[in-house]
């Protein structure tokens, strides 16, 4: 149990609450679980998927975060409970999901692409059929059709990340830019024997090492709501695809 959680539970008199958050592929859902694991309250909204193209799959980032609040939002009130009572959040998310922004600007430089997203299909084709290099292959995709993307990754100007990185960057207030192991396995850009990004595969690619997020357990502390979304700071203390 992480130390966010055991002082909210010494704080004493007041039940303590946990607030997931599960973002899959057409349906978000947020739930309050009481320490019995009661469900309180409860919010879901659908996900709107775009399909710009034939075989383009995306998710808009700015829409995604602004259901992520209203949701919450909502099963905060139909718990009937203030937020300072919720202890912690954790998040669980579909997997290879990305996006890349700007650190200076917060502004995405596309939409969230799906791991549905078959446009970089001939990359990949051209390099072996395995899933996780459908993720890079995308990526590079973005980096070879976007001049101002590579420009800016250069300057070290660029973050990228999947569903649960952008979330809780939205969501600390730009303050924190990490992912779990278990997010960063799904890209095919994270080396699991070394702990690391893979500097081979970026190279192999061309990708700039600086857009990546830091690499933290499952469960742990990941920061704090920003306090004007729900009224207080949530410590979020668990990420998992």
């Amino acid at each position: 149990m992480s130390d966010d959680i055991n002082e909210g539970v010494k704080k004493g008199s007041s039940p303590a609450y946990v607030l997931s958050l599960d973002v899959g592929t057409t349906t978000l859902r947020s739930h309050i679980y009481d320490k019995l694991c009661n469900v309180k309250g409860s919010s879901s909204k659908k996900i709107k998927v775009i399909h710009p193209n034939v075989g383009w799959s995306e998710m808009d980032p700015e829409l995604l975060v602004d259901q992520v609040k209203d949701c919450i939002n909502e099963s905060i009130r139909a718990a009937g409970i203030e937020a300072n009572k919720v202890t912690c959040l954790g998040i669980a998310t579909q997997r290879a999901t990305f996006l890349t922004w700007d650190s200076e600007t917060g502004k995405p430089y596309h939409n969230l692409v799906t791991w549905q997203d078959l446009r970089a299909s001939d990359h990949v084709k051209l390099w072996n059929n395995s899933y996780t290099m459908k993720v890079t292959m995308r990526l590079l995709w973005f980096f070879q059709n976007i001049p101002k993307l590579h420009e800016r990754a250069s300057e070290g100007k660029v973050m990228f990340g999947c569903i649960d990185t952008w979330l809780l960057w939205k969501l600390t207030g730009g303050t924190v830019h990490s992912t779990d192991y278990s997010c960063a396995s799904s890209t095919g850009l994270y080396d699991p024997f070394q702990i690391e990004w893979s500097s081979i595969v970026c190279n192999l690619v061309n990708i700039p090492m600086s857009i990546f997020p830091e690499v933290k357990d499952t469960s742990g502390h990941f920061g704090y709501t920003n306090e004007e979304f729900f009224g207080a700071k949530i410590p979020i203390t668990a990420i998992v695809r």
